[in-house]
């Protein structure tokens, strides 16, 4: 132990440490605290003062452990170290444990401005961004004018897919600070969120001219100049995102190569896409939209021995969060052995990839499981008595026990199903026979084909923009002496308006209670003419014949470069042969209506 002699004292010595630790003199402060604790090892003050210096020296892990004996000594005394605790294990990034510690010391100090900003930021690194939007508000009640936190609202109001408030936060920020080039930054990406990409371009150039260097930025330009389709501007930005991120942070890195993996699938450019996207993983391994988007492209182009695998990265998405289901019996893999047990198979996404994946369900009942389907309700009535289904049940409503759990789109992977193998029965669902009876007197006497069209799917799909036609450019296909027939319940203001003034087609809307209408409905019709929705998987496993008209980047379950689908035997795939053209499209579905017989029988 260190020699202490007179005049040692330890609350002079105390003293002298603060002073020169608030001047800012370290140096000289940390060996008066050591002084200190040399003669009273477990001293409070100098345990906490000296881990707020270690903190402020760059030393977080030593100052956590400092100020946590501190506290452990005197635990009546823990409110006081609250503050510099949590900012401690803030920097440590410890942020759950921070944010404890920082109510605490708001517990003692209620208007401490930057103790609650700080406790935002800490709710926000550690995933709770509702939190940290209460936490800011807070905050800027008590200094509306500091446009850090203002930025760091948005970023949270961002987070929790609030876009419209995230820009407003965003140019509260600017208000304060024109040349914030982070809130310029943020004011483009609300924008893009809120479908304005153009205007999103301002924001991100002003940014860059302020802070050339901001590697984010060339990346973000280059998302908005891609959803506009300037490709080629596109790619500039993003080669210098990967440039400026070489020296960087690998996880800014991988998002620059993931980026530009992105563009070149626009244009069906699998080999550079998998290329990046192979390198966006490699600098962050646990990225899941890079894992993710490199198994559906291996998927859209046929690689189902490595695709089906990589795609069980869906589970990590943020996005299929509602989809993520707990159970507490084992997944089957495919390997165990199912006979004599049961097995429930559920739904996961959409209604169409129900309809396609359920064709799973009678070949694991072939393996001798007691299959439990449990299925969205709209769908329920249509899949009653489906084969292989011993029990059927909508979801919310009760499971029964089980031994095993498998979503229906791993089926896939558990069955190791290949281009070779894909299991494609024509025809395995069935519309009820008293259903299509009542919907052929609400259709009334047919006196040419009919052709059931569907032109758009849901306005919140995140690819809707491209995969919907307009109406008035679907019907003016239609040929002389062909009935079309709306089959579709959802509809853009002004397909709604046109549908008004066409008499002439029929359509139901709410009429058609669920799937198993829309069935029997399309059993009365000799020709499905649909967009991708999931009428297109419905009227395929019925066995109706189908023409799906696709984008130029289509869905990877329809595959590149063929006019049939390995999934559904009836169906006939008319695609886009470049972005966004679908004139030519429709050109050619109308040439293939024109050579139909003047007459067709309807299914029965």
């Amino acid at each position: 132990m260190q020699d202490i002699s007179p005049p040692f004292s330890v609350s002079g010595t105390l003293e002298a440490a603060l002073e020169r630790h608030r001047a800012g003199d370290l140096a000289a402060a940390a060996p008066l605290y050591d002084r200190v604790l040399a003669a009273e090892p477990l001293n409070f003050d100098a345990l906490h003062l000296k881990g707020a210096l270690l903190r402020k020296s760059g030393d977080a892990k030593a100052a956590v452990a400092a100020i946590e004996k501190a506290v452990a000594a005197h635990p009546t005394r823990s409110d006081s170290a609250a503050l510099n605790l949590a900012n401690a294990l803030f920097d440590c990034g410890r942020f759950a444990e921070a944010a404890a510690q920082y109510v605490r010391a708001l517990a003692v100090a209620p208007n401490d401005a930057v103790a609650q900003a700080r406790y935002a930021d800490a709710l926000q690194m550690s995933g709770d961004a509702s939190g940290a939007i209460a936490g800011y508000r807070r905050a800027l009640a008590l200094a509306p004018g500091d446009s850090n936190s203002w930025h760091n609202l948005a970023h949270a109001l961002q987070k929790a897919d609030r876009p419209q408030e995230a820009l407003e936060a965003s140019k509260r920020a600017l208000a304060l600070r024109p040349d914030y080039s982070e809130a310029l930054n943020a004011c483009g990406n609300a924008l893009v969120s809120l479908d304005r990409p153009k205007d999103a371009l301002a924001y991100y150039r002003r940014a860059i001219a302020g802070k050339p260097d901001f590697a984010e930025l060339y990346g973000n330009l280059g998302n908005a100049l891609r959803a506009l389709g300037l490709r080629e501007e596109a790619r500039e930005n993003y080669d210098r995102a990967v440039e400026l991120n070489q020296a960087g942070a690998s996880k800014e890195l991988s998002v620059a190569y993931y980026n530009r993996a992105n563009l070149a699938l626009d244009t069906l450019d699998h080999e550079s896409a998998l290329a990046d996207f192979e390198r966006a993983i490699a600098y962050d391994p646990e990225s899941v939209m890079a894992n993710l988007n490199a198994a559906l492209t291996r998927l859209q182009g046929g690689d189902f021995k490595r695709g089906w695998p990589d795609y069980e990265w869906r589970w990590r998405d943020s996005g299929l969060a509602s989809s993520r289901r707990k159970f507490d019996v084992p997944r089957w893999t495919g390997e165990a052995d199912i006979k004599g047990k049961r097995i429930l198979l559920y739904a996961e996404q959409g209604f169409g990839d129900t309809l396609q994946f359920v064709r799973y369900v009678s070949m694991a009942a072939a393996r001798g499981a007691h299959v439990v389907l449990e299925v969205q309700a709209p769908l329920r009535r249509l899949l009653d008595g489906f084969a292989g289904a011993a029990q059927i049940v909508a979801r919310g409503e009760p499971i029964p026990q089980v031994d095993f759990e498998c979503p229906l789109l791993s089926l896939p992977l558990a069955f190791k199903t290949d281009l070779d193998s894909v299991p494609a029965p024509l025809g395995y669902l069935k519309a009820e026979a008293a259903a299509i009876d009542t919907w052929q007197k609400h259709l009334g006497p047919q006196t040419g084909p009919r052709i059931g069209f569907v032109c758009s799917g849901s306005a919140t799909h995140k690819n809707d923009k491209n995969r919907s036609i307009a109406m008035r450019n679907m019907l003016a296909i239609a040929p002389e002496g062909m009935a079309f027939v709306c089959l579709q319940k959802e509809f853009r203001p002004r397909d709604a308006a046109f549908l008004r003034s066409r008499r002439d087609v029929p359509f139901f809307g709410d009429t058609l209670a669920d799937f198993a209408d829309t069935a029997a409905l399309i059993a009365n019709m000799d020709l499905i003419v649909t967009v991708d929705t999931s009428v297109a998987h419905l009227a395929g496993a019925l066995g109706k014949p189908t023409w799906v008209l696709l984008p130029y980047n289509p869905d990877w379950r329809w595959m590149l470069g063929r006019s049939d689908s390995p999934w559904y035997p009836n169906m006939r795939l008319f695609r886009q042969k470049h972005i966004g053209a679908w004139a030519a499209v429709l050109d050619e579905v109308g040439a293939a209506l024109r050579t139909l017989p003047p007459t067709m029988k309807p299914a029965p």
